[in-house]
């Protein structure tokens, strides 16, 4: 197609849109390409990589434009070192999961990936070798390690015992005073109830606070023994799937469990109110599965408190890392683990009993610090599972070109993140397409909201980074579509 410079606009009036879009871009192409003549030649041929893959990505950006809903996209090219690609950049949208590339960000820099998650236990009194009796009280302190599991609490009774101990005149004493008592996110909604997938908020807990039913010889049983929750036995034959619920609307721990009791079936996992409770609770449990014995009647063997006692004598810890933790965080979007790791920096900062305020102030003074101005980034939670995280596509693609820039950062962050067609939330994505093995980003997803952000290898080896962020989605899978033609449009 050939226009003349003389009828240039009224040519430009009658094109379709995608033809205006590429007339306008050629507009912006040197002179050169135009060989001596006001004739503008529409050979994409003729273009450098960068303007076709500007008209690549704008044809798709375009379409969802055409949408009702709303979408910012900002694409750096970091090999390059400069911006590709800008649409609705600077406005403020919801993140949601991909809040936590913020998150980890901040705490690969101001933690570092060594930085090690501590479960500490103590015991107070002294130890009588006449009788191996404990006459004290045995301290565990958590630290909000999320990856805590009932193996760990398992070894935890063993070396216990192993101190030599048969019998415990005191109690199991659960201090949680690492973060405040808040068990949900800030701006979290009422019906976001915790669950597997979004926990309670506590220190303190194993199994990520969340019990399990499976059958044993013919009947329901918790996968863990414990004498902390009831569960009622409501199995019968051929009715289906097992399934557990609990009275969650009065912060209730009365467990039903319904459907087939098969040998091999196993409930959902269902999160268990106070889950810093049901930690000392079940130790005490195990302790006793161990031969130990208690002074105290079994509902007076366990409490919560804060470790105050200077003569507590340290016997064992628990220890993660950052970059342990990061791993689940990313790839399968933990909630959970993000919440931990944004409580670690908020306890860095301001020590027992630190709150959500404490966290994102450490997170937006590395936004800060990275240039990131705060009407850009608004820090909520963790996860991105509040209603009150706001930021912008360029502000995500500046926090990852810091990461790209900081060995100590990018190094951990990179390989932490879904790759497209192969592993994570992006395991059954973009599959046979150039953008699989390509790409390694953070999803995010709530309701109404589709967010993608992280890296992209582009079809001339440059690495980019980039940030979709789609809102108002009457379904997110329209979101989720219109990223994985985007990120092939990227890569092709």
């Amino acid at each position: 197609m050939c226009i003349k410079g003389g009828n240039l606009v009224k040519g430009l009036m009658i094109m379709d849109r995608k033809i205006q879009a590429l007339a306008f871009a050629l507009l912006a192409v040197p002179m050169m390409l135009f060989a001596q003549t006001d004739t503008l030649v529409a050979d994409t041929a003729a273009l450098s990589w960068g303007d076709r893959f500007r008209l690549r990505v704008d044809s798709v950006v375009q379409t969802a434009e055409a949408d009702h809903y709303f979408t910012g996209v900002s694409i750096y090219d970091l090999t390059a070192d400069s911006l590709l690609y800008s649409h609705n950049a600077d406005k403020l949208l919801r993140p949601a999961s991909t809040q936590k590339v913020m998150t980890a960000v901040a705490a690969l820099d101001v933690l570092g990936a060594g930085h090690k998650y501590e479960t500490k236990a103590y015991y107070t009194g002294h130890i009588s070798a006449e009788d191996s009796t404990l006459h004290g009280d045995i301290y565990v302190v958590g630290d909000f390690d999320p990856a805590y599991t009932s193996s760990d609490l398992r070894l935890l009774a063993q070396n216990i015992k192993k101190l030599g101990i048969n019998r415990i005149t005191g109690r199991i004493v659960g201090d949680v005073s690492m973060k405040d008592t808040l068990t949900m996110g800030n701006g979290w909604c009422w019906d976001d109830v915790p669950s597997a997938v979004e926990a309670y908020l506590s220190p303190l807990t194993f199994n990520r606070g969340c019990a399990t039913v499976e059958i044993e010889e013919g009947r329901a049983v918790f996968s863990v023994p414990t004498t902390y929750m009831t569960l009622t036995d409501s199995t019968r034959p051929k009715s289906g799937r097992l399934k557990a619920v609990r009275n969650w609307v009065d912060n209730g721990n009365d467990f039903v469990v319904t459907g087939t009791p098969t040998r091999t079936a196993k409930s959902n996992p269902i999160s268990v109110y106070r889950p810093e409770r049901y930690f000392v609770c079940t130790l005490a449990d195990m302790l006793r599965s161990e031969g130990v014995t208690f002074s105290a009647p079994s509902q007076e063997t366990y409490a919560i408190d804060t470790l105050a006692d200077s003569s507590l004598i340290p016997f064992y810890i628990c220890a993660r890392t950052v970059e342990q933790i990061l791993q689940q965080m990313m790839k399968d979007s933990d909630n959970l683990f993000a919440e931990s790791m944004f409580y670690q920096l908020a306890n860095m900062k301001a020590g027992r009993w630190a709150t959500w305020k404490d966290g994102a102030a450490v997170v937006d003074s590395v936004m800060r610090r990275i240039g990131i101005p705060a009407a850009q980034c608004k820090v909520a939670d963790g996860s991105g599972v509040s209603l009150y995280n706001y930021t912008t596509p360029s502000a995500q693609v500046a926090a990852l070109r810091y990461a790209y820039g900081k060995d100590h950062i990018y190094r951990y962050l990179y390989p932490s993140l879904p790759i497209a067609g192969r592993d994570g939330t992006l395991e059954r994505r973009m599959r046979k397409t150039s953008a699989e093995m390509n790409v390694r980003a953070k999803t995010g997803t709530v309701t109404g909201v589709s967010c993608l952000a992280g890296y992209c290898r582009a079809s001339n080896g440059n690495l980019l980074a980039f940030s979709i962020m789609s809102n108002g989605l009457y379904k997110t899978s329209v979101g989720r579509d219109f990223q994985d033609v985007l990120c092939e449009a990227m890569s092709k």
